[in-house]
């Protein structure tokens, strides 16, 4: 088995570990957002308080806290690249210099020397590269949808449209990304033996589920908000490491386009949010579920449309 092989479940398992935080979140938040339920009448005196800005009000804790986190975590991730650049005797300078040469420009992904094949691999330059690069990037675009709905803006869905309880929305945001994390896990071992393609297929087939469910749930209740936000959330740690492992068969993921991919899910959601905001306040509750659908839509034809132009380029090989 191929040393590219192997790092298939290692880039499973970034993703696996950002479910991890997303699950551990709302715990982190819910104390401070159950004193706020639909039954609170918010009076003068309490208006006046948080205008003459009389202490901190629970929500700017909640920031606070996830703030300090997100600190921790940059110093972290700091001091691990200087470790790094230090045991193998590169100094930090020695990086910002391959920066500032632009020599980064064949800094793959996989190395060369944990690359099975180099053959029928495409150039990113070519005509048939920038073609599939603009094919995932729009494919990633959706993704970044994928993110916005069931990770940003799954709690105001369900406690603000739906009308479930602080307690109930946390629960199941909760219990989607712990379901997410755990079916994550068990793709980094399947990824040993499943190909990428058959993943992607698999996750085609979850986020189809996933979008009928919310549909019926409108008229059939709530069992089907849970089957349908369980599925989607199931698939969201695999849908990118997935992608970026099928895209590597066929040309070399190097750091600008890795760089492309994931400034393309930030888009995503700065495009998709405001989308998402004006139709869930102007339509309602059926925004969600259209959105979903759509989404759904535009990345299988996405997809088949990758799928059609990676193997016509195979067959002109």
């Amino acid at each position: 088995m191929s040393s590219a092989h192997w790092l298939r479940p290692v880039i499973q398992m970034t993703d696996t570990s950002i479910v991890l935080g997303f699950a551990l979140c709302p715990q982190i938040l819910r104390p401070f957002l159950g004193r706020i339920n639909h039954e609170t009448d918010i009076t003068n005196n309490k208006i006046a308080s948080v205008m003459s800005g009389d202490g901190l009000q629970p929500i700017q804790v909640a920031f606070l806290i996830v703030s300090a986190l997100d600190i921790f975590m940059i110093i972290a991730c700091t001091s691990m690249f200087v470790w790094s650049s230090i045991r193998s005797g590169r100094g930090c300078g020695v990086g910002l210099c391959i920066i500032a040469t632009g020599d980064n420009d064949d800094m793959q992904l996989i190395p060369d020397d944990q690359l099975s094949n180099d053959e029928g691999k495409v150039e990113h330059c070519s005509r048939w590269g920038c073609i599939l690069l603009l094919v995932l990037y729009l494919l990633f675009l959706t993704y970044g949808g994928i993110d916005l709905l069931f990770l940003s803006l799954l709690y105001t869905y369900l406690y603000e449209y739906v009308g479930w309880s602080v307690e109930a929305s946390t629960l199941l945001a909760t219990l989607c990304q712990l379901s997410s994390f755990v079916f994550g896990t068990m793709m980094v071992v399947a990824s040993l033996w499943i190909s990428p393609f058959k993943l992607m297929i698999f996750n085609m087939v979850m986020w189809f589920i996933s979008s009928v469910m919310l549909w019926l749930s409108l008229v059939g209740g709530d069992t089907f908000i849970v089957i349908g936000v369980l599925s989607g959330t199931g698939i969201a740690c695999n849908m990118y490491p997935t992608t970026f492992t099928l895209v590597e068969e066929k040309m070399h993921v190097i750091a600008p386009v890795m760089a492309l991919f994931i400034t393309t899910i930030g888009l995503g959601d700065m495009i998709l949010g405001p989308i998402a905001g004006a139709l869930l306040h102007n339509v309602g509750m059926v925004a969600f579920p259209s959105l979903l659908f759509t989404l759904f839509l535009t990345a299988t034809v996405l997809f088949i449309v990758y799928t059609v132009l990676t193997s016509v380029n195979s067959t002109d090989a």
